[in-house]
């Protein structure tokens, strides 16, 4: 970890330690990403989730004594895995905030308190209920997160500072650029649902050539092609296919870039996405990524790169650089550490840039 300032050695000899709570269950695998990235730098971490999985939990959220981090069951476990493993640093996925008593009941497991901050991957519209502002940070990706965070944190001593995406440099691993042949296609790979299948069917109404691959690409009895993709499989369409199509789930983001972005220039991928005002911040685009402001400039530019498939080598190639250097979870843990234990970023109530 040289160079990156982080939670100091205890007096008991214990080196910086990590705890990431994440929702658990889900098909998102960032939290372990996360956690391996900790350990690239070498902070110890320890992943937990606060989806009920104890008989106890269960029990209790039946008897209708709340889910998640209203159930006291969840955060008296919670609680006790961070006396046990005494992390500095306790870091909430996808979560804006707290309830006052689950704040309250992390931090008096240990003498000193960890720092508690949240990372969002989705933006959140409405503090979820029962829940107060009482994190010592939000990290969010998307820029449009701050209409919520700056209202429920104003006047508070707690800071919420930009953190992008990233991917894993183990699971899209690409350490030499691929420069062989192309299928000269635009490619999909993901989950097809209804308002991407609808973006699919006007791209090829406007005659471009679109392949798709992955949950619902394809008719309901073909489940080889309907079948979830690995990252392996997913780095190996986004090597293989000269442009990648990369779309927002409108109601999850709105300004800044998803884990695909990341994951596809890190593969070796070419990704094409909309032309959010945040993608400028993580890459160049017409350089390092493709960016459009329709499907009929996405078709034309496609069809240019198509024609000159060296071009589209050429920034994909920028891309990986990029990614590689600058977009892995290891960059992130590095800026978590950086940022709440020696913060340079801006104050909590300065102005929305």
């Amino acid at each position: 970890m040289e160079n990156v300032p982080g939670p100091e050695r205890d007096p008991q000899g214990r080196t910086g330690r990590v705890l990431i709570v994440e929702k658990g269950g889900g098909v998102l695998s960032w939290g372990a990403d996360l956690a391996e990235g900790f350990r690239e730098i070498g902070v110890e971490s320890r992943l937990t989730r606060f989806r009920a999985f104890r008989t106890a939990e269960r029990f209790s959220q039946w008897r209708g004594r709340g889910r998640g981090w209203h159930n006291l069951e969840t955060v008296a476990r919670i609680a006790g895995e961070t006396a046990r493993f005494r992390p500095q640093l306790v870091v909430l996925l996808n979560l804006p905030g707290l309830p006052q008593k689950a704040a309250d009941a992390l931090r008096r497991a240990l003498e000193p308190p960890p720092r508690i901050v949240g990372w969002l991957c989705d933006r959140p519209h409405r503090m979820p209920e029962g829940f107060e502002p009482v994190l010592d940070a939000v990290f969010y990706f998307d820029s449009a997160c701050l209409t919520l965070l700056d209202t429920v944190y104003r006047g508070t001593s707690s800071r919420r500072l930009p953190l992008p995406l990233a991917a894993s440099g183990r699971r899209y691993a690409c350490p030499k650029f691929p420069r062989g042949s192309r299928k000269p296609l635009l490619a999909f790979a993901g989950y097809a649902s209804p308002s991407r299948k609808k973006t699919f069917a006007d791209y090829r109404a406007l005659g471009g050539n679109l392949a798709v691959y992955g949950p619902g690409s394809a008719p309901a009895w073909n489940l080889w092609r309907n079948r979830r993709l690995g990252a392996a499989e997913l780095a190996g369409i986004y090597r293989s296919h000269l442009l990648n199509l990369n779309l927002t789930q409108p109601e999850n983001t709105e300004r800044g870039l998803n884990l695909r972005a990341f994951e596809i220039a890190c593969a070796g991928g070419l990704g094409c996405y909309p032309a959010v005002p945040d993608l400028a911040a993580a890459f160049r685009p017409g350089e390092e990524i493709v960016s459009f402001t329709s499907l009929e400039e996405l078709r034309e530019k496609a069809e240019h790169l198509f024609r000159h498939p060296e071009e589209a080598l050429a920034m994909a190639e920028a891309g990986w650089r990029r990614a590689r250097a600058e977009h892995l979870f290891r960059h992130r843990a590095e800026t978590l550490l950086r940022e709440t234990f020696e913060p340079t970023g801006r104050p909590a109530d300065s102005p929305t840039p």
